[in-house]
């Protein structure tokens, strides 16, 4: 799984063939064809939002999360569920602009709580919590990285997957995944070797098995019959 605004990210997907990617800050206006990935698309509009999307490899079943709640005042949202073997997987994609976006995203978390489930995106909230300690940002702090360190006090088996790596240019911190406590012996976090905007992407591994292929149908040579 990657999450990355550049639009060098096909580039990411055709090396390293990603199961899973999410996409903030897109401006995608309309919709595009990927080999071999289904796309889920909030699409760009000027002054209203900034456009995220989800892409999920066709040979994994996917189907959208419908959540018809207030995630705050001028936050991105988007969720998928996928299918693999023995379990599901619910994977939100989030993003707060600066300053006067409200987030509330208490529910989510309570779901992540619940199940098996991977929360990444461009927060723009600073904590000590996660902050970089080599950089002059270690003890800043704002009202989303309070609100964010609250969750994780409050929904227990909900943990912060980061380590302190600077992801973006400038030398913050502010995109966070958050996985299911459950999920992390087999989880490994990590900043992705070239591919960057702004931002550093960050790529989330799980290990996890597909749910298998059906075999392919009989076919049979009729008219080569005895």
């Amino acid at each position: 799984m990657a999450s990355d605004s550049s639009e060098s990210s096909s580039l990411a997907l055709a090396e390293d063939r990603h199961d899973v990617v999410l996409l903030q800050e897109t401006l995608l206006k309309s919709h595009i064809n990927l080999t071999n990935y289904t796309g889920f698309h909030n699409y760009y509009q000027a002054g209203i939002n900034r456009g995220s999307s989800i892409l999920v490899r066709t040979d994994i079943m996917a189907k959208p999360i419908a959540i018809h709640l207030h995630y705050g005042y001028s936050i991105e949202y988007q969720g998928v569920t996928i299918s693999l073997q023995h379990n599901e997987y619910h994977i939100f994609n989030i993003y707060r602009p600066r300053d006067s976006a409200k987030l509330k995203i208490d529910h989510i978390f309570a779901i992540a709580n619940d199940s098996p489930s991977i929360l990444c995106g461009d927060f723009n909230a600073h904590n000590p919590l996660w902050n970089n300690p080599t950089n002059a940002s270690t003890a800043k702090t704002c009202t989303t990285g309070h609100y964010l360190q609250n969750l994780l006090q409050e929904f227990s088996n909900v943990s912060l997957l980061n380590s302190k790596d600077t992801i973006h240019l400038c030398g913050g911190v502010l995109d966070l995944t958050f996985v299911t406590s459950s999920l992390l012996p087999s989880t490994k976090w990590s900043l992705h070797p070239f591919l960057a905007s702004d931002h550093f992407a960050v790529t989330t591994t799980i290990q996890a098995f597909r749910v298998p292929a059906p075999p392919p149908n009989p076919k049979w040579i009729l008219w080569k019959g005895n």
